[in-house]
């Protein structure tokens, strides 16, 4: 799993077109408003979205799967049609893998009717609830906005510890400008050492930050944002205009004391 390095340009907006959801792309926009739907300039998915599967890249992939699954299901003579209940975990797993290979190039619809083969499989398997999530946002409709958060909410039910799905959580929540509630899962990712979207949860607290700091400039508000910064400076973060805002934000902080000193 690798991480998505590509931030736009701070003083712009940006937001992500729902087939630049599946494949990583990002277009970068000047606009005043952020809709409902698209992913603020904070936000720069962990996942393996930059990835470019070609058409024989897939089909290796996808006849990978399929024998996966063939090996998965084992038949008995008495009952050649019927999968051991043994090796169901197994299945909802193959059939994970096969839905997000399919969500990569944007197949939604072969994407979610392997999902509903994981699940009917394992009604308790986590990822297979996590990738349904993101099918539902690659749609780019209100009426599926719901229903990902609640798939998102079962897969965190089922394993609260799965960082990625506090990260991909994180992002949706910010989708829908629920900026606190994205912070509390983006801290949940950037907690854990060893967890591969650990620096872009600890920038995108930060992008986070400064929003709320730009939503309500106080003093407090600037504190909080200024901190984020440097503690995403200290984690690693080499990203320009990250670093330039860091520079912005105490250029602020400084004119704030001048102002109204002691």
């Amino acid at each position: 799993m690798t991480l998505t390095p590509l931030v736009g340009n701070w003083w712009g907006r940006w937001q992500t077109e729902p087939d630049e959801r599946l494949n990583g792309n990002r277009a970068w926009q000047n606009a005043n408003k952020i809709s409902h739907l698209d992913l603020p300039k904070c936000v720069k998915v962990a996942r393996m979205r930059e990835f470019f599967v070609g058409k024989k890249i897939l089909s290796i992939t996808l006849g990978l799967l399929a024998m996966s699954l063939m090996s998965a299901c084992q038949f008995t003579s008495s009952q050649p049609r019927y999968i051991m209940t043994d090796n169901h975990s197994n299945l909802a797993e193959t059939y994970t893998k096969l839905a997000w290979e399919y969500l990569q190039i944007g197949r939604i619809d072969d994407a979610k009717r392997q999902l509903d083969l994981a699940i009917k499989a394992n009604a308790r398997h986590a990822p297979a609830h996590r990738i349904l999530a993101q099918v539902y946002q690659a749609t780019g409709e209100p009426k599926h906005a719901q229903l990902a958060k609640s798939h998102y909410q079962q897969a965190l039910s089922l394993d609260n510890k799965d960082m990625q799905t506090h990260y991909d959580y994180g992002v949706y929540l910010t989708a829908q400008q629920d900026y606190l509630s994205a912070l509390t899962h983006f801290e949940q990712a950037a907690g854990e050492i060893g967890f591969d979207g650990r620096l872009a949860a600890i920038e995108n607290i930060a992008y986070i930050r400064n929003i709320l700091w730009e939503s309500q400039p106080t003093d407090v508000n600037l504190d909080l944002a200024i901190s984020a910064f440097s503690r995403a400076i200290k984690a690693g973060s080499l990203n320009a205009d990250l670093l330039s805002r860091a520079l912005y934000l105490n250029m602020q902080k400084d004119k704030y004391t001048q102002n109204n000193p002691k």
